[in-house]
């Protein structure tokens, strides 16, 4: 078979599992798996077949490397601890992204079927949540979810995600490529709504945090692009008047959400309770920092961090509902309490070295490099934003979407702009 058709018909390929992956994204169970258990099958193959003509730049060196050490990390703190062998199975997804990578980077897709991934996932989870009722958390609880993310702290924070990367689209729209470019900014804007209008529907505080920074971060690119940044500006200061103004006002579920945060550290610092959920965090975050205290270079491990709430609640000093949680609800205080500072340093530098990877494609006047470079950008921002008041990397349907979302735009980056040297 012809060069030509084999690449033609290994895009095809790719393009349609796009497509079948939008779709099944938050509407089957195990859809999240989909895509990076595909690739990871393929990689083995195709690094196998072209082990001898692999050549790596120094960004996609570096990549590797923070991957392979956030895997390494956990690692030692797991034999050093004796932890059971299962807490080795987010970390090593972390491995296996270096494999993603490493295929995506070397075939191409259409971009827009990335966007249509986006746009798909997105659209598909708000029909999907809106047409089951979304009450699955606690029901009578009035916070969205639905019955594959039934945690409402989740869901929310993996909605807010895929409607940034909706409104980040936006930028892709000014490529001279693209077509039907009035349609895709209708899509990526209901995309964009629907994402924001889920996680507040959810009642997820800690993403809506991020909300005026990640939203001026990308509007400030896509005003870039079309040459309106003054215009940007006034509108900012314009919708946080707005919002202000709406807040003190006007009563609703988001600000009673908003509320409860000052009133539950208000009955904690007062009352010493910690029944609230405020409180609860606030418990969990003393001991996980008193935990590594104890252990500091590789942490105490799952188990020393159980240990430590099981003998402070039996010392009468939190309430027994501490115990319940598996989580400390902060990503960089369990990376110290479990794996000390080599588990925190790893992650620092994972997120520091793929930043640095999507800033310096920020001014690209390749607006398809750009629109993914943003899209990844903000995947990061998101991310560190939700480890304030959640953990997100110890469980498979948080871990993962930000694992194919940054393997898919560092991949196709790299692979665009090995394509523009070898013109």
């Amino acid at each position: 078979m012809p060069i030509n058709k084999i690449v033609f018909c290994k895009t095809s390929i790719f393009n349609a599992l796009l497509i079948i992956y939008g779709m099944i994204f938050f509407t089957l169970p195990s859809g999240i798996s989909f895509l990076p258990l595909v690739l990871l099958l393929f990689s083995f193959y195709y690094l196998i077949k072209q082990r001898h003509t692999l050549i790596f730049e120094a960004d996609e060196r570096r990549i590797y490397f923070v991957l392979a050490l956030y895997f390494i990390g956990a690692l030692a703190s797991l034999l050093i601890n004796q932890d059971a062998l299962a807490n080795l199975d987010e970390p090593t997804k972390f491995l296996f992204t270096i494999l993603l990578i490493m295929v995506i980077a070397r075939h191409r897709f259409d971009i827009h079927f990335f966007w249509l991934f986006i746009l798909f996932a997105t659209l598909s989870n708000v029909v999907y949540v809106v047409w089951l009722g979304g009450d699955f958390y606690q029901p009578g609880f009035n916070r969205l979810s639905s019955d594959l993310i039934s945690n409402p702290l989740y869901f929310g924070n993996l909605s807010l995600l895929f409607g940034f990367l909706s409104l980040s689209g936006l930028i892709w729209t000014q490529d001279k490529n693209s077509q039907h470019k009035k349609l895709w900014i209708i899509l990526f804007l209901l995309g964009f709504v629907g994402g924001v209008y889920l996680s507040i529907m959810s009642g997820t505080r800690g993403g809506w945090v991020a909300i005026p920074f990640v939203s001026y971060f990308v509007l400030y690119h896509y005003a870039k692009a079309i040459q309106k940044t003054k215009l940007l500006n006034f509108g900012f200061v314009l919708s946080f008047l707005l919002i202000g103004f709406m807040f003190f006002l006007v009563e609703t579920p988001f600000k009673e959400r908003l509320m409860l945060i000052s009133k539950d550290i208000e009955i904690y610092l007062t009352l010493n309770e910690s029944y609230t959920s405020s409180g609860l965090r606030l418990e969990m975050w003393k001991v996980g920092m008193a935990t590594f205290l104890e252990s500091p270079i590789f942490g105490a491990g799952v188990n020393g961090y159980a240990a430590a709430v099981t003998e402070v609640i039996q010392q009468g000093k939190v309430i027994e509902e501490l115990g319940t949680f598996h989580q400390l609800h902060n990503q960089f205080i369990q990376e110290l309490a479990f794996k000390g500072v080599v588990g925190l340093v790893s992650l620092v530098l994972l997120f520091g070295v793929f930043m640095r990877f999507f800033i310096k494609r920020l001014n690209s006047k390749c607006y398809q490099i750009k629109s993914l470079a943003v899209a990844g950008a903000l995947t990061c921002m998101l991310y560190l934003f939700f480890f304030l008041s959640i953990t997100m990397f110890h469980l498979n349907k948080t871990t993962l979407p930000f694992l194919i979302i940054v393997a898919l735009t560092v991949g196709q980056i790299l692979y665009k702009e090995n394509a523009q040297r070898s013109r």
